[in-house]
């Protein structure tokens, strides 16, 4: 929900936080912080995973299941967010 997102933002770069409380996409369904930095967020409850991404300009959240490899989701991911960047700053 967007409350969800809204909390997100407002506790990613508080890691503390992040890791005590999880991160909540939808009501009910909770991800556990597994890692966290000054660019990304992962978070994992069963075979789920969610990547959050700090690109400067917005955050880019992702959901997989367990046949999606996250190194490649993450480098997907850091591909788009470097295009709007890009175009971000053209306009």
């Amino acid at each position: 929900t967007n409350d969800n997102l809204v909390k997100l933002a407002k506790d990613y770069s508080d890691f503390d936080t992040l890791r005590a409380n999880g991160i909540t996409l939808v009501p009910g369904i909770r991800y556990m912080v597994t890692k966290a930095d000054d660019e990304f967020v992962h978070g994992r409850k069963g075979d789920q995973t969610v990547i959050a991404l700090d690109f400067g300009d917005g955050i880019m959240v992702a959901t997989h299941g367990s046949k999606v490899q996250t190194g490649n989701l993450v480098k997907d991911m850091s591909a788009l967010a470097d295009f709007l960047k890009e175009t971000a700053h053209q306009r």
